[in-house]
């Protein structure tokens, strides 16, 4: 409700009822009215009056605005001032319609114009139509717009500067620019940028930062003042808001592969069934190749979500390698992990380790392969070539003979850790054979020990090894058959006529052709040996005789039967000197002819 006096009084606005009046000395009014009647009753029947004020929202601003009319001169008018209150003015009736205009303040937008005149009639403030004697109140209500600030803060040093891209929806179809981005610098520690959006009209907006997580990122958090949220901030007329969204760096992991005693490629594979868990962007599985430095090193910068769960599983481990079969064995896996809360050995669902990077952690895991070793065991014996099994106990077992001739050996191969690893040889059958020496050869980082002293006196049979990994350890056991008969061998030889060969222990015949017409006498006191080239041709004769004992195995016991003509064939000794056993007169004769030593 208003009261409308005179124009020349004082004009005031009630803030709450919105009402106006004025306020006149009672003995001045009565002046007034009996000096100026006539004249007053005229303009009060026949002039009118248009009142303007300015309402904001929120309320009570001193923001304040220009206004035009063409019924007086421009105004300006705040939400704090006293309306306007024109002069007595001519019914539109005689001087045509009236205006007043508001011009456009930036951030704030005219929401409303509600210009009443008598009887509450509505009147347009472009053409406002007075009528005599009536008062028209325009009230302008101007609505204040609002912003938001987005604030973007990191936790923790990103390697290169990052931006961080957000998207938004809002009033009318407003969409924050079809997006933005906020640049945090590189190596800046805690690092807060912001970018604002101004003049926004009231009304809900959302924002969402997409996908930081592919950038190496994780959202710890976002919140709005006024306890808002950035997917339903409600600006207010006049509201400013401040969204923060912290950033914090993904996790990190440092995966190592050491590789001891040779190089290979070893394979690797995150998730299983039951913990699908990959890191960010990259491929479940992978390799490290030692070759070279035996090491190689596969970082995985920024892509663990903080305390989610990482299982990994060395799945690619190489086969066998060389003849004697050597595997490699993961030996160690050791994780530094500042938290503490990285599993190792056994990780969960059956993984080698279960990685829990925080944010901006990095989790080193070393992981160790270890090549087996392998001792070998061979013997020698001299003469080289004869039949006779040696024993070995220990950690290598079994018989083996002359390597040089029947290429027999022992070997274990096991991870140096299994060791030391020992061979000993027992005496074989018959029992006068004798051990001169024990060579070992490969061990550059093997620990050998031949006997109690490390080296070999007589005496010893043992040796203790203590490998390294990948080397092969080769240890020969040189055996002597004291006074043992000469072994013949005969090879590259072509006989066209008569010939002998004679062997009082073995005789190796190996690569040998009789032509047509050769006649061939072979004799040996053990053994007649026929290697793969040995030929007779057609037409040609051979004659082989073998005594079955050696002339120091006879030289040791009673004559077996038959060996006497034996002996006498081979060595043209006439048996009878021995009547039971060789004496030394006769061991002396058969040394002489035969070039023997039977002691």
């Amino acid at each position: 409700m208003q009261s409308i006096g005179l124009p020349t009084s004082s004009l005031y606005r009630n803030s709450d009822s919105k009402s106006f009046s004025f306020l006149l000395h009672p003995a001045v009014l009565i002046a007034i009215v009996i000096l100026f009647a006539p004249t007053l009753v005229f303009a009060i029947n026949e002039n009118g009056l248009i009142v303007v004020d300015v309402v904001t929202d929120p309320s009570g601003s001193s923001q304040v605005f220009e206004f035009t009319t063409n019924y007086g001169p421009p105004f300006m008018l705040s939400d704090t001032d006293q309306p306007i209150v024109s002069e007595w003015l001519l019914p539109s009736s005689t001087a045509g319609t009236y205006s007043v205009t508001e011009a456009a303040v930036a951030g704030w937008d005219n929401t409303n114009i509600d210009c009443r005149g008598e009887g509450n009639a509505v009147e347009n403030p472009a053409a406002i139509d007075l009528s005599a004697g009536e008062t028209v109140v325009c009230e302008f209500i101007n609505t204040q717009r609002g912003s938001i600030r987005v604030v973007k803060q990191v936790t923790a040093p990103g390697s290169a500067e990052e931006n961080f891209a957000f998207t938004g929806t809002g009033p009318a179809g407003f969409d924050f620019s079809g997006g933005f981005t906020i640049s945090t610098s590189a190596n800046q520690g805690i690092f807060t940028n912001s970018t604002d959006f101004t003049n926004l009209v009231p009304g809900y907006y959302s924002i969402l930062e997409t996908n930081p997580v592919q950038n190496g990122w994780i959202l710890a958090s976002a919140a709005c003042s006024g306890g808002d949220t950035p997917d339903f901030i409600n600006i207010s007329p006049g509201e400013d808001v401040t969204c923060t969204f912290i950033n914090a760096p993904l996790g990190s992991s440092t995966i190592i592969a050491n590789s001891v005693g040779g190089e290979d490629v070893f394979g690797f594979t995150w998730g299983n069934e039951t913990n699908t868990n990959v890191p960010e962007g990259e491929s479940s599985t992978f390799t490290l190749d030692t070759t070279g430095d035996a090491t190689e090193t596969r970082h995985f910068n920024h892509v663990h979500i903080p305390n989610d769960q990482y299982d990994l599983k060395q799945t690619g481990t190489p086969g066998t390698i060389g003849d004697y079969m050597k595997s490699w064995v993961l030996t160690q896996l050791v994780c530094i992990d500042e938290t503490g809360d990285t599993l190792v050995s056994p990780g969960l669902n059956g993984s080698d380790v279960t990685i829990n990077s925080a944010a901006n952690e990095t989790v080193t895991c070393t992981f160790t392969n270890t090549l087996d070793g392998t001792l070998v065991i061979r013997t020698e014996t001299e003469p080289n070539g004869i039949a006779v099994d040696f024993n070995f106990n220990g950690s290598v077992t079994g018989l083996i003979r002359d390597f040089s001739t029947f290429f027999e050996e022992l070997s274990i191969t096991g991870q140096p850790a299994d060791g030391p690893y020992t061979a000993m040889e027992t005496v074989p059958t018959p029992t006068n054979w004798r051990l001169d020496d024990i060579s070992c050869v490969g061990a550059t980082a093997s620990i050998v020990t031949i006997g109690a002293s490390g080296g070999f006196e007589p005496g010893d049979k043992n040796i203790s090894v203590d490998l390294a990994a990948g080397e092969t350890v080769i240890c020969t056991f040189f055996n002597t058959l004291p006074n043992a008969c000469h072994t013949v061998s005969v090879t590259g030889v072509i006989e066209t006529s008569e010939a002998s060969y004679e062997a009082c222990e073995l005789l190796y015949v190996e690569s040998f052709t009789a032509e047509a017409g050769a006649t061939i006498s072979l004799s040996a006191g053990t053994d007649i040996v026929f290697g793969p080239d040995f030929l007779i041709e057609q037409g040609a004769e051979l004659n082989a005789n073998t005594c079955g004992l050696s002339l120091c195995e006879v030289s040791l016991s009673p004559m077996p039967y038959g060996c006497h003509s034996c002996v006498n064939q081979i060595c043209d000794i006439d048996p009878s000197c021995c009547d039971v056993s060789f004496d030394q007169a006769c061991l002396n004769k058969v040394d002489t002819v035969c070039e023997l030593v039977c002691e």
